[in-house]
């Protein structure tokens, strides 16, 4: 087993020594965990395994089990090593030891994927299984901060980049793994094992500061980047703090309206920044309207008509207009609008709120209501 401790560690940009004193307040919202509870950052493990094939069944193996935690201001890593299929279960005992020992745990895809190889082998080797302990789940931390389209992908090096400014240089690709062990354990021949563990120990720390840097960008989330104010805008909402969700949003498109970029002329032409700024906008108009600030609701749905033609918007103005404004009149002009439009340019499924027959009927209504509020 190899065994290390570092404090003076940087990832790309950012060093370790930044982060302290650690501040876990923010996670279990990141986490959309339901109950609050006091977190110390020495109780976390975070936990990233190798393994003999890439799928979930019984016949992978975690062959090298890569274990770090927080010690004061420092980040330990532990390796545990299996040399061979006699020496698993006694790995996987150390493990249930060690796991023993924290409140929760951290990984990146591991409840796709550690988590269930780990589960199988327990099962397999009489050991139990997994203790009951929080399992926080990176992956989908940074897909809900990252709304879909605004990052090139979701895998861990990606986000180093992203997150950290960490370019991994001659890292061992995840593909070859098996195959070095195999050779290794049947051949006795070494062509890359040194460079598995210094790969396992690069996703330890990355997972570490990825973790840390996640807490960060969250707690000082006035000053992220949009992509990011845009994510945890809706974080926010999913712990029941719209305030904030809606302080976030009107100050990206405050930025927006800043900006001289012309618009594309329709949802078509969106790219990845623009369909960002798109889903916000509507966000707001919805989370406005909802909060009965209708004025301002307007404002944010008649941008997106103006900027995207947008089918959606449309539909909202008309229900505003018509159920909060008693203006027949201006929700038949959006009704009639979006009855206009081609079939291949409405959303939405044939027998919903756009196909032509209902938005025959809600024409139809509104004209009775406008010749009524006319006559008298």
């Amino acid at each position: 087993m190899y065994h290390a401790r570092h404090q003076e560690l940087t990832a790309g940009g950012p060093q370790l020594s930044e982060y302290f004193p650690l501040r876990l307040s923010g996670l279990l919202e990141l986490a959309l965990w339901p109950q609050p509870e006091a977190l110390h950052p020495e109780e976390a493990l975070f936990l990233d395994t190798e393994t003999t094939g890439l799928s979930r069944g019984t016949g992978t193996t975690p062959f090298l089990i890569g274990l770090a935690y927080f010690r004061g201001r420092e980040i330990c890593v532990e390796q545990i090593y299996m040399n061979g299929p006699g020496g698993e279960a006694d790995c996987l005992a150390y493990l249930l030891e060690r796991l023993g020992e924290f409140r929760y745990l951290v990984t990146y895809n591991g409840r796709s994927f550690d988590a269930p190889i780990l589960r199988n082998r327990l099962t397999l080797h009489r050991k139990g299984t997994l203790p009951p302990i929080l399992h926080f789940d990176l992956l989908h931390v940074y897909r809900r901060m990252f709304p879909r389209g605004s990052i090139a992908s979701y895998k861990q090096p990606e986000l180093e980049r992203e997150m950290l400014a960490l370019e991994r240089t001659d890292d061992l690709p995840g593909a070859e793994i098996p195959q070095i062990y195999f050779d290794y354990v049947k051949y006795g021949h070494d062509a890359g094992m040194s460079r598995i563990f210094e790969h396992n120990e690069r996703d330890l720390v990355g997972l570490a500061f990825l973790f840390l840097e996640a807490l960060r960008s969250y707690a000082a989330r006035d000053g992220a980047r949009a992509a990011l104010r845009s994510g945890i805008a809706r974080i926010l909402l999913r712990n029941r703090r719209e305030p904030e969700a809606l302080g976030l949003l009107r100050g990206l498109e405050a930025e927006r309206a800043e900006e001289s970029t012309p618009a594309p002329a329709s949802i078509g032409d969106l790219d990845m920044a623009e369909d960002l700024r798109y889903r916000d906008l509507l966000l707001l108009g919805r989370l406005l309207a909802r909060r009965g600030e209708i004025e301002e609701a307007l404002e944010a749905y008649q941008l997106l008509v103006a900027r995207y033609d947008c089918p959606f918007a449309r539909m909202a103005l008309a229900k505003l207009y018509e159920h909060k404004l008693r203006d027949f009149r201006a929700a038949l002009e959006q009704c009639r609008a979006l009855l206009v439009r081609p079939d291949d340019a409405r959303p939405g499924p044939a027998t919903g709120p756009y196909a032509p027959e209902e938005l025959e009927r809600r024409v139809n209504r509104l004209e009775r209501k406008s010749s009524l509020t006319q006559s008298e």
